[in-house]
């Protein structure tokens, strides 16, 4: 009689592997109803893997009860594959009981043996040595015994050769009666948690310092002091406006910390994946001019400063000025260091940061006495004050895309020292250099001309301080923000940015550039740029006041999730915003039809700021609460959706 094998086997499995859910997933969310899809994948099975674990459960409890040795073999099978050993065989043990003992011989039997061995002929014989084939071995016998044991063993089947379940088991279940299959939901997100916390905060100072830090300060301070403007106005001014600064990045670090995408795909739930392509334009637009901007003010700077170089306005190759051609060579070294740095450029931003502030010290200590202070002017012109401090809070438009995050999507990150850097880089280290060379340029600088380094380097004891201090300045400036713009390419509805669109994106600069090296020309371009950026900035912070929870991340990265293809209600306030900056933005040489309004206000950058924030705190209201709903609503079918690893992500 064949004994039946199948009943001390687990039941077969009916749901799909993990490997096989995550395929079904991926070739779901390509379709168009990709989310719906992926969701009444994992609801079926998730049911079918309740169904397996009931029958294993009572498959086990089985086995428990069963008398049959086989069944311990069984259940000691499954401990063994928790610890990724093979399974024993399928075979009843062998009792080995003792021998029942012979009776003793008579008397009379023993004699007559005795009798027949002594009359036997003890005859010795020789036996010739023959090789073993099996080896050296002293006991020929335990040889034999092993082949035999060996071939004993290959006809025995194993659990191996029968059908194995398509899904593995918990291990647990022999251990505790409710089985459990995955990861939980706190165990992924402690996972996660501890992948994301570190944040680089550290870097998001350096950042600021080497963007914001000094260079604009600097650049500020010339103009200021050539205008004229009284010290008093121009510190509480440009004061002011890193205050703006300051809220700008709070805004940018609070939407951040929702998702772990940059601002500049989180503005496509606004805008939509590919409607955020327009805004997009201008934005990227916006840090082009502002990239081609320092190059060419920096390289028209260095003219004449440094010993050895030729006049910058003479030609060098192919039609181009020594002053172009080192615009270019700025702008192709930014980006040669930011690819060659790759990783390591955010610890280059701090030890250049650092640097950086240990220069301006030893110049501030060294220039101090080129400052006479009884001529010092503290009078405050309110008009001139608000001037200022727009212009400086609206540079904050130009970085609210690319600021690295201070703190990770989790954990704890509203630290006081934290925060006190934060206010150190971005309000009281630049109002500190601000008002030093604000003093310095206006009781030295020339009332005409762009003569900074010069001014600099006129005292001879600090002239290669001040050189150089000028030169790292800007050379990293340009390579941060060369990093900003690469990074603002996802802006274009890219989810992945190849190092082919680094490439043209460098190449475009250079070629624009070349084309058109007046910083007049960008300037112009920046002015027309800034008011679209704004109001994309203004609809940002407003979404970020409004909108409570977290991202759908997934929809952010696909056309035909949550926040669509083209958000139509953000794109119309978009370009109405748009509009209205433009009408009453004055007319440039390039731009003559700016200011068709009849009305032109050098607050126009900031009127389409708060236009956009007043139409999304007006208008799209009910689009943000309809977003969060449905993102609620998936977030919770994912919470009752646990039944196998990974979903959660």
């Amino acid at each position: 009689m064949t004994m039946d094998l199948s009943e001390f086997k687990p039941p077969v499995r009916l749901s799909m592997t993990d490997e096989e859910i995550f395929v079904a997933l991926g070739n779901a969310e390509a379709s168009e109803d990709g989310l719906a899809r992926a969701m009444a994948i994992v609801e079926e099975q998730a049911n079918l893997r309740e169904h397996d674990n009931k029958l294993f459960a009572e498959w086990v409890e089985r086995m428990r009860a069963s008398e049959n040795p086989l069944a311990q073999i069984a259940l000691e099978n499954v401990e063994r594959a928790k610890h990724g050993l093979e399974p024993l065989p399928l075979v009843a043990p062998i009792i080995e009981t003792e021998p029942e003992p012979l009776p003793e011989p008579s008397s009379q039997l023993q004699q007559d043996v005795q009798e027949i061995l002594e009359q036997v002929e003890v005859v010795e014989v020789e036996i010739p040595v023959v090789d073993d084939p099996r080896g050296d071995s002293d006991d020929l016998f335990d040889a034999i015994l092993a082949d035999a044991a060996a071939e004993a063993t290959g006809l025995i089947p194993t659990l191996q050769e029968h059908e194995v379940p398509a899904v593995t088991y918990s291990h647990d279940i022999i251990e505790e009666s409710v089985p459990a299959f995955a990861v939980s939901a706190d165990e992924d997100a402690l996972v996660v948690e501890e992948k994301a916390v570190s944040s680089g905060w550290w870097n998001t100072l350096s950042v600021v310092l080497n963007t914001t830090g000094f260079l604009l300060p600097v650049v500020l301070a010339y103009l200021t002091a050539t205008a004229e403007i009284s010290f008093g106005t121009a510190v509480f001014g440009f004061g002011l406006g890193t205050l703006g600064q300051l809220g700008l990045f709070v805004a940018s670090h609070f939407a951040s910390k929702r998702t772990q995408e940059p601002v500049a795909v989180t503005r496509r739930a606004t805008f939509g994946v590919f409607g955020a392509i327009l805004p997009g334009i201008s934005l990227l637009g916006l840090g082009l001019s502002v990239l081609a901007l320092v190059a060419i003010g920096v390289a028209g700077s260095l003219n004449g400063a440094v010993a050895g170089l030729p006049v910058f306005s003479s030609k060098a190759v192919a039609g181009l000025s020594f002053g172009t051609l080192a615009a270019l060579v700025l702008l192709v070294a930014g980006f040669v260091a930011v690819i060659s740095f790759g990783r390591l450029f955010k610890y280059a931003n701090a030890v250049v940061a650092a640097g950086l502030l240990v220069g301006f010290i030893v110049i501030a200590l060294g220039t101090r006495a080129n400052i006479n202070l009884s001529n010092v002017s503290f009078y405050v012109d309110a008009n001139q004050v608000t001037v200022i401090a727009v212009l400086v809070t609206l540079v904050g438009v130009v970085g609210f895309n690319s600021l690295p995050k201070l703190g990770s999507a989790y954990g704890k990150i509203n630290t006081v020292w934290r925060w006190a850097g934060v206010t150190a880089a971005l309000v009281v280290v630049p109002s500190a250099v601000f008002a030093h060379f604000e003093l310095l340029f206006a009781q030295n600088a020339p009332a005409t001309g762009f003569d900074l380094l010069n001014v600099l380097i006129r005292d001879t004891s600090f002239g290669t301080v001040s050189l150089w201090f000028v030169i790292f300045a800007t050379a990293f400036a340009i390579a941060n923000f060369m990093q900003q713009s690469l990074g603002n390419l996802r802006l274009l509805g890219l989810n992945r940015v190849s190092v082919w669109w680094s490439i043209a994106l460098v190449l475009a600069t250079v070629l624009a550039v070349a084309l058109s090296p007046s910083w007049a020309f960008w300037l112009e371009v920046g002015r027309l740029l800034i008011v679209p950026a704004a109001a994309a900035t203004g609809m940002a912070i407003a979404e970020t006041m409004i909108r409570r929870g977290a991202y759908h991340e997934a929809s952010l990265l696909r056309s035909y999730g949550f926040y669509r293809a083209i958000g139509w209600v953000g794109l119309l306030g978009f370009v109405a915003s748009t509009t209205l900056g433009w009408a009453t933005l004055s007319p440039t040489v390039h731009f003559n039809w700016l200011g068709f309004s009849g009305w032109v206000s050098v607050f126009a950058p900031a009127i389409a700021l708060v236009a956009g924030l007043l139409w999304v705190g007006i208008a799209m209201v009910p689009v943000i609460f309809s977003q969060q709903r449905a993102v609620a609503e998936v977030e919770e079918r994912k919470a009752s959706l646990t039944g196998f690893s990974g979903f959660s992500e």
